[in-house]
């Protein structure tokens, strides 16, 4: 994941010009690496891929590009990513693990023009949906119609405000043994309520105690 400082920012960063020169810095940091080349050498030579090392890490990175993301923080302060994708370098899982930390161990960053590329972690991945294009924070399922899921973050607040409005809604009634029952019911479980599911209408139909 790479972040970009907005103050050094000049041109637009989503233009496919400003995203290749930057997949570019990216893959000649990645060649320079020579643990990173060594590595790939060594696992494309298992694969019978031909070539020097240099051709080999060149194959492996081929497929490498950023995609920007415009997203936010958990404070909800603006924070734009670039993504890096591409094809694995390995189907093992352990080679897999040993390529990404050596990609995200390239903390130093770099420039592109008069742009200050960061490389760091800037978001977990999204637990909702599992896509990979935007943080937990920013993922829009929970705001979708009938959506039957789980509400981050706010899980203890949304549950409170519904039994505010449950319990309103008893007294609208006159107050019937049923709608009472209805609030105490929130009011008693409010306490050890850890998540909620959200059915029609966007009200709680079920507690996780």
């Amino acid at each position: 994941m790479l972040g970009h400082h907005d103050p050094l920012w000049q041109g637009n960063p989503r233009h496919p010009t400003s995203q290749g020169q930057s997949s570019r810095a990216d893959q000649h940091r990645l060649w320079a690496d020579s643990t990173f080349v060594n590595l790939v050498n060594a696992i494309l030579a298992t694969q019978g891929v031909l070539g020097s090392a240099l051709q080999r890490v060149v194959q492996a990175t081929k497929s490498f590009k950023l995609v920007y993301i415009d997203t936010g923080n958990t404070k909800g302060e603006h924070a734009p990513v670039y993504q890096l994708t591409g094809k694995p370098i390995s189907k093992d899982p352990k080679n897999h693990r040993r390529g990404l930390a050596l990609i995200c161990g390239l903390r130093r960053g770099y420039i592109v023009g008069m742009h200050e590329l960061v490389i760091d972690k800037c978001f977990a991945d999204c637990l909702w949906c599992k896509l990979k294009m935007h943080p937990v924070h920013g993922c829009p399922f929970h705001g979708t119609d009938r959506w039957l899921g789980t509400k981050p973050d706010n899980a203890q607040r949304y549950l409170q405000r519904t039994c505010n409005e449950q319990n309103r809604e008893g007294h609208q009634v006159g107050g019937s043994s049923k709608a009472k029952d209805k609030g105490k019911g929130c009011q008693e479980g409010n306490h050890s309520a850890r998540w909620s599911t959200v059915g029609h209408g966007g009200r709680p139909n079920r507690y996780e105690m």
